[in-house]
C-alpha cells in the first residue's frame, strides 16, 4: 500500500463530494496504517473548525506549483497549540504536491507556497529611557510627553512626534532611548519621530532615540523589521542589527537580523542601501532595488543576489511567502505567530 493519498481526496471528504472510486481509495488508506487515519481525523477536525484551512486552490503547469491557502488564526485563545503549526506545514505540503508522505525528508526543498493570514495582535511592550514598561495594547490609547515630544499610542501604532519642528537636540549626551519589544504572535507599527515608519515582526526589539540627534539617524534590531526611511540627505539613517550596519538616506527595505539564524539579510524594495560588516573601515555592499544582501555571522561575508522582494516584505501584508525552504525553515517561521 502506498504511504501517500492524494490531499484533493481528503478535501472532497470533507465536503462530501467523494465519488465511489474515491471514497474507495481513502478507505484503503485509512485502513493500511493508524498514521494515516490519525492525519486524516486531525485535518477533519481542523477544516471543521475553520481555525486553520478555510479554503484551497491548487493551480498547476509543468514548471511550477503555486499554492494559496486561506488561514483563519483565533487571536483570542492564549494557546495555540504547535501541533497546528505542525498541521499546517504538512497541509502546505500537501496542497503544493498534491499528495501527503508520512516519511518527509526535513531538507527537502519545497515550492512556492503562498499563505493568506488575519494580521497578527497588535501588542507590544515599550520600556522607556528610565526603565519602566508600558504594555501597549489593542484598542487602548496612551499619550506621554518625554523630552519635548509627544508619544501617542494608537493600540496598533506607537507615533513619537517633536513639538518644536525647530528644536534641535545637537548634545550627544542627551539622547534619551526607548526600546519597543514585539512578543511572539504580535506585530506593531512605530512611526519615529523623524517620520520614518517601521512595521515591527513577531519576536522583535528596537531600540530607537526619543529624538535623532547629530548628523545621524541610528536605531538598533533584533528580529525582522520593515522600514519607510524619511529622506534626510544630510543625516544617514543607520540600522544596527549588532553585526551588520544598513545605512540609507531615505528609502523602503526589510531587514531579518533572527538572533538564532546565521544569515542576516537587508532586503531593497526602492532606492539604494549600502550595507557592511560593524567595525571600522569595513567595506560596503551597495544594493539595489530588488537586490538582497546576506551576511553571515559564521563566515563574516556579505553575498548580493538578486530575489522576489515579496517573498521577504509580504509578512506586514498578512501573507507568507516561502520559496524553496525546508520543512524546519517553514516551521520556525509559522512558529512566531503562535504564543
Amino acid at each position: 500500500m502506498k504511504d501517500f493519498i492524494d490531499y484533493s481526496i481528503i478535501w472532497k471528504f470533507i465536503h462530501s463530494n467523494l465519488d465511489e472510486e474515491e471514497k474507495n481509495e481513502l478507505d484503503r488508506w485509512l485502513e493500511a496504517d493508524t498514521g494515516h487515519r490519525a492525519y486524516f481525523e486531525k485535518a477533519v477536525q481542523d477544516a471543521k473548525n475553520k481555525t486553520i484551512i478555510e479554503s484551497t486552490s491548487v493551480n498547476k503547469n509543468p514548471k511550477t506549483v503555486q499554492t494559496f491557502i486561506s488561514v483563519k488564526k483565533s487571536f483570542r485563545q492564549k494557546t495555540i497549540y504547535l501541533g497546528k503549526v505542525a498541521a499546517l506545514v504538512l497541509l502546505i505540503v500537501s496542497a503544493g504536491y498534491g499528495v501527503f508522505i508520512l516519511n518527509k525528508n526535513p531538507e527537502k526543498e519545497l515550492n512556492l507556497s503562498e499563505i493568506s493570514f488575519d494580521p497578527g495582535i497588535q501588542k507590544a511592550t515599550l520600556v522607556l529611557n528610565n526603565g519602566e514598561q508600558l504594555d501597549l495594547e489593542a484598542g487602548k490609547d496612551t499619550l506621554l510627553l518625554q523630552k519635548e515630544t509627544e508619544i501617542r499610542n494608537s493600540g496598533s501604532k506607537l507615533q513619537y512626534q517633536t513639538l518644536s519642528k525647530n528644536k534641535q537636540f545637537p548634545d550627544e549626551e542627551a539622547i534619551q532611548y526607548n526600546t519597543l519589544l514585539v512578543p511572539r504572535g504580535g506585530e506593531y507599527t512605530l512611526v519615529l519621530s523623524d517620520e520614518t515608519k517601521v512595521h515591527l515582526n513577531s519576536e522583535s526589539i528596537l531600540k530607537f532615540p526619543v529624538n535623532f540627534t547629530g548628523d545621524v539617524r541610528e536605531v538598533h534590531l533584533k528580529g525582522e523589521a520593515y522600514f519607510e526611511v524619511k529622506t534626510d540627505p544630510s543625516r544617514p539613517f543607520i540600522v544596527n542589527t549588532g553585526s551588520v550596519i544598513t545605512k540609507v538616506f531615505g528609502t523602503s527595505f526589510n531587514v531579518n537580523s533572527y538572533p538564532e539564524k546565521d544569515l542576516i539579510t537587508t532586503t531593497l524594495v526602492e532606492g539604494n542601501v549600502t550595507i557592511s560588516k560593524v567595525g571600522a573601515n569595513a567595506a560596503e555592499v551597495q544594493l539595489l532595488p530588488g537586490e538582497q544582501g546576506n551576511f553571515s555571522k559564521t563566515g563574516e561575508t556579505i553575498q548580493k543576489t538578486k530575489v522576489d522582494i515579496s517573498e521577504y516584505t509580504a509578512w506586514k501584508d498578512g501573507r507568507f511567502v516561502f520559496r524553496d525552504k525546508t520543512l524546519q525553515e517553514i516551521t520556525d517561521i509559522l512558529g512566531r505567530w503562535y504564543d
